[in-house]
């Protein structure tokens, strides 16, 4: 890519004066794609910013669920406590002693008032009334083991401070330490006459015993405004749950909070330090965010900056390529005009001379007409070249001639009227065929590709050499080939010397005459006649093999091939 923005500039400066239709493409490809990963960046930016602010209204919304839980929580859990304790507070206040039927009375109320049935805490409420001077416990409808009394008593103690004249409230044990789970203690501690906690008063349950209360609470009292959800359930919304400080699940969610929009918030100690934490389902975005969350587009994105990409790159490989074969059609032209210039001034200045009558003896004049008939034979094969290049490569491809061509006629024909052109350069042309072999071809185009590749060979070889044009049977194939003693092609060229207009670029340096359209005419024709061309390392130069089917039973031709070379 780099080699080809060089040539580019050198274009750009040699022709500076002149700009065509692709170069002004090129910077207009450039600031389209430029203008493609600018407007892809933007676009990135967008999205992303839009995404940010929809997740942070979630997360607002997180919140929001959450403080209300908390709120909800606290009036539910007091009413609660208010309910359950309505008879024995007055009691305690007064310094009078309330016992534990007075509590066994009132749950049933106080659950009822909350419009819970809560099966698994009345199943498992342990009613108990300790003496905090004492250290004595009584419990109903079981007795506690005395080491959990005491660590029950001590528990009261610690919460209940001084200078009251009655509290209630709630705390939480860790598994093993008043119950085998863990336990929330329900209680209402009165005061002495001295102002010290003296009684307490309550029931000791499972903590998740309380998760049907929570479940209620939070199923009756929207969470978030119905201006935004439209009256849903909160469970559809959003996940709550409930758990104590060392993480025993007292309200579950059905599924685990996968959501990044999450938060949480811990009740007061008088409250047992309960947390709760609300996140937002991530398939309600779309019903508390107007189109939802937005997805990530990047892919998109990506897709269509590699496709504007791909699509520039071609057009710049396209616009590299249309140059090559610009320079390629000039190459052409300027061989072409030389090939023509040549032999048209050496027949224009002979037919002069014979005009004028300069040409006087018959020595000179026999001279003038074989230099007139080798150059015409010269524009004779270079026009039926041209002729055959273009009419090849315009309209759809000829049909496959069928006819047999006798090869050992036309591989001594070719070396014939190959000799003028050969002696110029004092070369000789050795033709070795078999007699009778014949090919399924054409006759005119197996001259064209003789000629064509003897040609090849006198143009790009050194003078004084010997050419070697061969022809035989294989079987169900006909061999020719053409090696000439120049300075071979490189392997990595092979391929490229049969494309039209290539040349290699020793030759062009060289200044060697030649259009660039021969081996491609003989590839195309080989190719219309079902056969095959490639290029070997000769014993000196370079050797052009053509194959092509053979006409008639294998085995036909049994003569020894038949030696023939002419010379200068």
């Amino acid at each position: 890519m780099v080699s080809w923005w060089m040539d580019w500039l050198h274009t750009m400066r040699k022709h500076r004066h002149r700009p065509t239709g692709t170069t002004l493409l090129v910077p207009f490809l450039a600031a389209t794609l430029a203008l493609a990963v600018w407007l892809g960046v933007h676009a990135v930016q967008g999205v992303r910013s839009h995404r940010d602010t929809a997740e942070a209204a979630l997360r607002d919304y997180a919140r929001t669920a959450t403080w209300e839980s908390s709120r909800v929580a606290r009036d539910r859990l007091d009413s609660f406590l208010d309910d359950l304790f309505d008879d024995a507070y007055p009691r305690l206040r007064r310094g009078r002693s309330a016992s534990i039927e007075t509590v066994r009375r009132e749950i049933d109320d106080a659950l009822e008032e909350q419009g819970c049935a809560c099966r698994l805490l009345l199943e498992s409420a342990l009613f108990f009334e300790a003496n905090l001077r004492t250290g004595e416990i009584t419990s109903e409808p079981q007795a506690l083991e005395p080491d959990r009394g005491e660590q029950l008593n001590a528990l009261l103690a610690a919460v209940a401070p001084e200078d009251r004249r009655a509290m209630s409230g709630l705390v939480t044990a860790a598994p093993g330490m008043l119950l085998d789970e863990a336990a929330a203690v329900v209680f209402i501690v009165g005061y002495g006459i001295d102002e010290r906690p003296l009684s307490g008063l309550g029931m000791l349950v499972r903590a998740d015993a309380f998760g049907e209360l929570f479940a209620l609470w939070f199923r009756e009292h929207p969470l978030l405004p119905p201006a935004i959800t439209g009256n849903l359930p909160n469970d559809s919304l959003i996940r709550l749950a409930v758990h104590t400080p060392d993480g025993t699940a007292i309200l579950e969610p059905q599924a685990p909070f996968t959501s990044a929009f999450s938060a949480r918030d811990t009740l007061e100690s008088g409250l047992g330090s309960l947390v709760v934490a609300a996140a937002v389902r991530p398939e309600a975005a779309p019903r508390l965010i107007i189109g939802g969350l937005p997805g990530s587009n990047l892919p998109v994105i990506l897709g269509l900056l590699l496709l504007t990409l791909g699509v520039g790159a071609a057009a710049l490989l396209q616009i590299r390529r249309e140059r090559q074969l610009a320079a390629m059609r000039n190459d052409f032209i300027s061989g072409v005009s030389h090939e023509l210039r040549t032999p048209l001034a050496q027949i224009r200045v002979f037919a002069e001379l014979e005009e004028s009558g300069k040409l006087r003896s018959v020595d000179e004049r026999r001279r003038a007409m074989m230099v007139i008939n080798r150059e015409a034979t010269r524009l004779s094969h270079l026009v039926d070249n041209v002729l055959r290049f273009s009419r090849q490569h315009r309209g759809p491809p000829p049909k496959r001639a069928s006819e047999e061509v006798d090869i050992h006629d036309a591989v001594h024909e070719a070396a014939e009227a190959m000799h003028p052109l050969a002696s110029l350069q004092r070369m000789s042309i050795a033709a070795e065929s078999q007699k009778g072999i014949r090919a399924l071809a054409g006759r005119d185009g197996v001259r064209q590709i003789l000629v064509n590749l003897l040609d090849n060979a006198v143009k790009y070889g050194p003078p004084g050499q010997r050419i070697d044009l061969r022809a035989w049977r294989d079987r169900e194939r006909v061999i020719i080939s053409v090696e000439d003693q120049g300075p071979g092609i490189p392997e990595a060229e092979r391929r490229k010397v049969f494309e039209p207009y290539r040349r290699l670029a020793r030759d062009v340096e060289a200044r060697h005459p030649g259009t660039g359209i021969g081996l491609a005419v003989v590839t195309d024709l080989v190719s219309l006649y079902d056969g095959t061309v490639h290029i070997e390392d000769g014993a000196v130069g370079a050797r052009f093999v053509v194959t092509l089917p053979a006409a008639g039973p294998a085995g036909l031709s049994s003569e020894a091939p038949a030696a023939h070379e002419v010379t200068a």
